[in-house]
């Protein structure tokens, strides 16, 4: 147990207990015995992962018969900005290694760990049908098949569809239905294809991607430590949203989301019960709505309407049809035609801007919220004095968290937060022709 009875340092950590329970209902206290545990919240994986590191000397693998199912209860908070104690249920899925260190009796233990809904996913599977909307058909299946609560079930603008899952696992039946998911609050639900279903902290999530860009920014990371704008702020509180570290990564990956068709795509169909078929082609430049969310400020496409990959076909998909096979009430019970390569340039762009971040303990923080990020210029003070402010304004904006990885670090107290920030549009629009720079 660590309880404090004063803040010391920003990324303080305080631990009511981490409790292990075994298959025969017996609890263990093994705060004690844990060097460090963390866990991965992603908008790309279904569910929570971990892995907890155990200092065992007393033999716990046999003595408390750990074998791979047994429940692992942590209550946490982080004081300096949030005192709600949060909680967390996982299951240990697995030893990944066990290390002796020279001349030690102790092992040093290091345990995989995954959430009670991935759990459960993993030892279910059933052959159902369910009938409705892509959200509705959502929440039937957490609510019969997963331990845990939908937080956001977002509406969807689509026909009922008849789904028929031949022995699955709840994640592999909202998969199949993610796919003829377009969101109703969208001016141009086809154009917004493209749903996620994660987990976070607070429950499970069924989300448009394009839609979580719509949110407002809840929060604002700088990579300097500024100045106070106002002696009200807490100088205390506001340093725990300065970044530690700050990394962009895989950024502008033109060759990867070329090879996926993010920019060109031709999408075919053949009904195979009435024999018709079609085309249509998609181009970036024509048919994203990037451009048109640019009003909402800070919101640009990737690439120029002059560049040729807006034209180049890079891509073909083939969606076969089969009207009315569920019945004429259904039709063609799908929309891949009119939806993939909406749902592929969407996704396959989610991370032309990305940046990883290293920051204080923040358990405040989740998978799917958009916030701020403040990115300093690395130009001569001269430039940056002529320009009028001290951020780039295309890497600066709003960004949106895709992944977050919580760590606790039990032997000082200390909590690290690592963030990824992805953005699949330009803080800035792309010059159609290069400027002159001057670089002395």
């Amino acid at each position: 147990m660590i309880i404090r009875d004063k803040i010391e340092k920003m990324n303080d950590l305080d631990i009511d207990r981490i409790i292990m329970t075994n298959d025969y209902g017996l609890e263990f206290d093994i705060t004690n015995f844990i060097t460090t545990l963390g866990f991965y919240e992603s908008i790309f994986n279904p569910f929570i992962v971990g892995e907890m590191v155990l200092e065992d000397a007393q033999d716990l693998m046999t003595n408390l018969s750990i074998v791979g199912r047994e429940k692992i209860l942590v209550k946490f908070s982080t004081p300096a900005i949030d005192p709600e104690i949060r909680e967390i249920t996982l299951r240990v899925a697995g030893q990944k290694n066990k290390i002796s260190p020279n001349k030690s009796r102790a092992y040093i233990v290091n345990l995989r760990l995954i959430s009670e809904d991935y759990f459960t996913n993993q030892i279910t599977k059933d052959s159902v049908s369910f009938k409705g909307k892509p959200h509705k058909i959502v929440e039937k299946i957490v609510s019969e098949y997963l331990p845990g609560n939908l937080q956001i079930n977002e509406e969807t603008a689509d026909e009922e569809y008849k789904i028929v899952y031949p022995f699955q696992h709840p994640h592999c039946m909202i998969t199949q239905i993610m796919t003829n998911a377009t969101p109703k609050d969208s001016e141009d639900s086809e154009n917004d294809a493209g749903f996620l279903f994660y987990e976070t902290l607070d429950g499970l999530n069924f989300r448009c991607f394009n839609n979580l860009f719509k949110e407002d920014p809840i929060y604002t990371f700088t990579n300097a430590n500024t100045i106070r704008a106002s002696s009200d702020e807490d100088e205390f509180l506001m340093s725990t949203f300065f970044t530690e570290k700050i990394t962009f990564k895989d950024t502008s990956n033109r060759v990867k989301q070329i090879e996926n068709g993010a920019f060109a795509s031709r999408t075919y169909f053949h009904d195979l019960s009435t024999k018709e078929w079609g085309e249509k082609t998609f181009d970036y430049s024509a048919d994203n709505k990037v451009k048109k969310k640019s009003s909402e400020g800070g919101m640009f496409p990737v690439i120029s309407d002059n560049q040729p990959e807006n034209t180049n076909i890079q891509k073909v998909f083939f969606t076969p049809r089969h009207t009315n096979i569920q019945g004429e009430d259904y039709k063609a019970n799908e929309n891949h035609y009119e939806t993939t390569n909406f749902a592929n340039s969407n996704l396959s762009l989610y991370n032309d801007t990305e940046v990883e971040i290293a920051i204080s303990g923040n358990s405040l923080l989740r998978a799917g919220q958009m916030v701020t990020l403040n990115v300093t210029k690395n130009e001569p003070d001269k430039k940056i004095i002529e320009s009028g402010s001290d951020f780039n304004e295309e890497k600066s904006g709003k960004y949106l968290i895709s992944s977050i990885h919580h760590r606790f670090f039990m032997v000082d107290g200390s909590y690290k937060t690592y963030v990824t920030l992805v953005r699949n549009f330009r803080g800035k629009p792309v010059p159609k022709q290069q400027q002159k720079v001057e670089t002395t």
